[in-house]
C-alpha cells in the first residue's frame, strides 16, 4: 500500500525529556568530579603534613631534628634581635650510654633514648622546644628564660630521668643520669646562635669531664 505515518510534535515538547536527562547527567558527573577533587586535595594535604613531619622529626623519638632546629632557631634569632630576650640552650648527654648498648643491646638504647625524650618534652613549656642532636645527646631551647630559670629546668629535668625505671624482658634499668651543658644569652645583633651551642657544649663536655651526673654552666664573656 505505500502508506506513510507523519507524526507532528512540537520540538521543545519532544526534546524536554532529553535535556532534562542531559542536565541530571551533568549534574551527577559535576558533583562525582567535585567529590573526587575535594578527596584528592585531603589525601594531599594528608601526605604533605606527613612529608613535612619526616623532614622536621626525628624518627626514634619524635623530636625535632637539626634541619628543623636550624630554621627554627633562625627565625627566634631574628625576632629577638628587634627586641632583645635571653635564651638558654641546654645540651643533655645520657651518661654511659654506650655501656646500656654494650650490656643490654640496641633495642633497650633504643627504649631508654625514647624515654629520656619522653621526660624532656614533658618536662619543658609550650614555648621550648627539644632537638634530637645526635646520638644520646638533645638539645633543648628556652626562650625567654635567663640564666637561673634554665638551671631550674635543668635540675628538674635530671632529678625526673634518675627516677627512669625500665623493666624489658629480663633487664632492669635505672639510675640513669644526664650530664648538662647550660649557656644563656641575651640576644643582640652580635650573637651568633651555634656559638651559643658550641658554649653550651663545651660546658657539656667538663660536666662529662668533672665526673657527670652534673651541670655545668658556661662563661658567657661581657
Amino acid at each position: 500500500l505505500k502508506w506513510y505515518l507523519f507524526v507532528e510534535q512540537n520540538e521543545d515538547i519532544a526534546l524536554a525529556d532529553i535535556r532534562q536527562t542531559l542536565f541530571i547527567n551533568l549534574a551527577i558527573s559535576l558533583a562525582v568530579t567535585l567529590i573526587v577533587i575535594f578527596l584528592t586535595y585531603l589525601s594531599l594535604g594528608r601526605y604533605q603534613s606527613r612529608i613535612e613531619e619526616m623532614a622536621s622529626t626525628d624518627k626514634l623519638t619524635g623530636l625535632l631534628n637539626r634541619h628543623a632546629f636550624g630554621i627554627l632557631v633562625e627565625k627566634m634569632v631574628a625576632a629577638y634581635r628587634r627586641a632583645p630576650q635571653p635564651i638558654s640552650v641546654l645540651l643533655l648527654d645520657i651518661d654511659h650510654f654506650k655501656n646500656i648498648n654494650d650490656q643490654y643491646g640496641h633495642r633497650v638504647g633504643d627504649l631508654v633514648l625514647t624515654r629520656v625524650a619522653k621526660l624532656l618534652r614533658e618536662n619543658l613549656r609550650t614555648a621550648d622546644f627539644a632537638v634530637r642532636w645526635g646520638g644520646e645527646e638533645f638539645l633543648a631551647v628556652l626562650p625567654d628564660t635567663p640564666l637561673e630559670g634554665a638551671i631550674s629546668t635543668a635540675n628538674h629535668i635530671m632529678n625526673t630521668i634518675r627516677s627512669i625505671d625500665l623493666k624489658v624482658d629480663s633487664h632492669h634499668i635505672k639510675g640513669i643520669t644526664i650530664s648538662i651543658g647550660i649557656c644563656s644569652q641575651t640576644v643582640n645583633a652580635d650573637n651568633r646562635y651555634d656559638d651559643q651551642v658550641e658554649m653550651a657544649d663545651r660546658a657539656m663536655l667538663k660536666a662529662k669531664a668533672d665526673g657527670r651526673d652534673r651541670i655545668v654552666v658556661a662563661t658567657v664573656s661581657a
